[in-house]
């Protein structure tokens, strides 16, 4: 009976640490700047008007925005909102990032963005129905785990970078 009682107790204890640790998280990732404010405009993804359909990366080039994806062994087949289809291989990968909108819960406010030499893609986190894509982009080497965290909590536009290829 008291064996039982500790464990309670112990878990009880293990979630409000974990409640704890992510109202930490929120307030240090989005209110890095002061209230709420979403960082300086070379870190921050500015989408050009609310929706995803003029979002941009941080090189102003047009981004491609994923509707619905397949992944494969050797990357990402996206079809995407303006009718093309493109691939992102693992392989070619430069950068991989999370991109966050003030635009939800109305709209997709949480995209992947994944850039390649040529390409760049939005792929938004609601089409990822298994997280499938999420479990292979963290077996990139040195995949920033806390970036991912801190994106999640996050309701301002933040662009935060996750990986990088090494040089």
């Amino acid at each position: 009976m008291k064996q039982s009682r500790l464990k309670r107790k112990h878990k009880f204890s293990l979630a409000y640490s974990i409640l704890a640790i992510m109202i930490f998280l929120f307030f240090v990732g989005c209110s890095e700047n002061g209230g709420g404010d979403a960082g300086d405009s070379s870190e921050a993804a500015q989408p050009e008007k609310k929706g995803t359909d003029s979002m941009k990366n941080n090189d102003e080039n047009d981004a491609s925005v994923a509707e619905n994806i397949q992944l494969t062994e050797n990357g990402v087949e996206c079809t995407c909102k303006n009718g093309g289809k493109e691939t992102v291989l693992f392989s070619d990968l430069l950068k991989v990032a999370i991109v966050t909108t003030s635009s939800g819960p109305v709209e997709d406010d949480v995209f992947w963005l994944l850039e390649t030499q040529s390409l760049s893609v939005l792929i938004p986190h609601s089409i990822d129905d298994d997280d499938k894509l999420l479990v292979r982009l963290q077996k990139l080497p040195d995949f920033d785990n806390m970036a991912l965290i801190q994106a999640m909590s996050c309701t301002d536009d933040k662009k935060f970078p996750c990986w990088e290829k090494p040089k």
